[in-house]
């Protein structure tokens, strides 16, 4: 049991030490291994900025077909706009013929009503005449236009 202690304690003394290891600095690395893995990481970023232009471009493209999706739009609001006065112009013009036709209307019942006037007016003026005529009355009947 002791072993199995000791041992486990003498691991972590070996993952300390490892963890204190000190990096090795540029002048003590080959040359040949420094550009192996400066050219690596080279094409790994051109790789990453290809990706990147490409997303990029198609963003683009995007945005340029939105933009042109949103200006038919905004014609087409505006059209509608448009097209909403101009109904509503003609809604306003209709309640104004409805008006007129309502008021002619009254106007026509009071013409008839007023030519049925004259008419009851024009019988009764030509009953007094033809009594007046009968009586012996010296009056001159008149034409009625």
């Amino acid at each position: 049991m002791q072993d199995r202690f000791n041992s486990g304690v003498q691991e972590e003394c070996d993952y300390e030490y490892v963890g204190r290891k000190d990096i090795l600095e540029d002048n003590e690395i080959p040359f040949e291994v420094r550009m192996k893995y400066i050219i690596k990481a080279y094409r790994k970023d051109q790789e990453k900025w290809a990706k990147l232009y490409i997303h990029a471009k198609h963003m683009e493209e995007v945005i340029s077909e939105s933009k042109k999706k949103l200006k038919d739009k905004q014609e087409r609001i505006t059209q509608l706009e448009m097209e909403l006065k101009h109904c509503k112009n003609a809604k306003n013009q209709s309640s104004i013929l409805e008006t007129h036709m309502v008021s002619s209307l009254l106007s026509e019942n009071k013409v008839s009503n007023f030519k049925s006037i004259i008419d009851k007016q024009n019988d009764y003026i030509n009953e007094l005449q033809d009594l007046l005529y009968r009586n012996n009355i010296a009056y001159p009947p008149k034409r009625i236009k």
